[in-house]
């Protein structure tokens, strides 16, 4: 067995050439793993090739020179640690590091200039659940024109039936003061309407009308969901008496938009929201 100096083994140490040392020493045991009669270690190739550190290497305890580089490997294990990973394994997630965060940053880039249109016009931006509902413009007005769908935290609502289909199809149902909280919380003047604001939109009511995404039924205040794509209550803040409030009642089957002057505060009704706008 030829003896292999340490000038070498620091060589390839400092270097970081990690698999010429390994190579080297495996040439040494004519291509066999290293082995020890002890059970205090034992170790594949592979294993010390790829981990470097934090182990020992069995070593045959005839081989002077091998177990001379054991040595000098046993030596230099916290300089490989403390100086040697920072360069061989430190820069791989250093790019990788630096590739999410410029990724991040075109993404921040795009979205916001995605979304600056979008609250300009014909659809608005939630921003504290990333959704986006369509809107239409009349006069000073403008109106969503599909039903709130947000189930933030700080707002109590409920899909029908406990069932995320149903809202994702008719949006999340409100009691009165939770809807007006869905409706500010889009910021920028948005707000519940008032009957006098939503018929200045819709014209007179009754009315045909294409009420396909309004039939979002409703909930008791004694927690029972009713009526499902047959009709649908939308909230203003009008009050009609009491702790009642003037609802759009949508007809399924006539497809027809009336007015519902019971609206109890306390039910689950769908949400639409409206703001005022420049007129420039």
């Amino acid at each position: 067995m030829n003896k292999i100096s340490t000038d070498v083994l620091r060589e390839s140490l400092q270097n970081a050439e990690f698999e010429k040392f390994f190579d080297l020493l495996l040439s040494e045991t004519n291509g066999t793993p290293f082995q020890r009669t002890s059970e205090k270690h034992s170790f594949r190739y592979n294993e010390i090739k790829r981990k470097s550190i934090n182990h020992t290497i069995s070593f045959h305890e005839e081989s002077l020179a091998t177990s001379q580089l054991v040595e000098n490997l046993l030596i230099h294990i916290s300089h490989i640690e403390k100086n040697q990973l920072k360069y061989v394994y430190q820069p791989r997630f250093r790019k990788l590091f630096f590739c999410i965060i410029g990724i991040l940053f075109i993404c921040a880039i795009l979205l916001f200039t995605f979304i600056g249109p979008l609250n300009k016009g014909e659809f608005v931006f939630d921003n504290r659940d990333w959704a986006i509902y369509k809107t239409a413009k009349k006069g000073g007005y403008e109106f969503m024109i599909e039903n709130l769908n947000n189930n933030s935290k700080d707002i109590y609502s409920w899909a029908f039936d406990d069932d995320s289909k149903n809202s994702k199809k008719f949006g999340r149902l409100y009691d009165f003061e939770n809807a007006q909280k869905g409706c500010t919380g889009l910021g920028d003047g948005w707000r519940v309407p008032t009957r006098e604001e939503v018929e200045y939109i819709l014209g007179p009511l009754p009315q045909k009308n294409d009420v396909t995404n309004m039939l979002g039924g409703g909930r008791g205040e004694n927690g029972d969901f009713f009526y499902l794509n047959k009709v649908g209550h939308i909230w203003t803040t009008s009050r009609s008496i009491g702790d009642h409030y003037w609802i759009i009642y949508a007809y399924g089957d006539r497809q027809v938009l009336d007015w519902f002057e019971y609206g109890d505060s306390r039910h689950g009704y769908s949400c639409r929201c409206i703001r005022t706008i420049n007129q420039n």
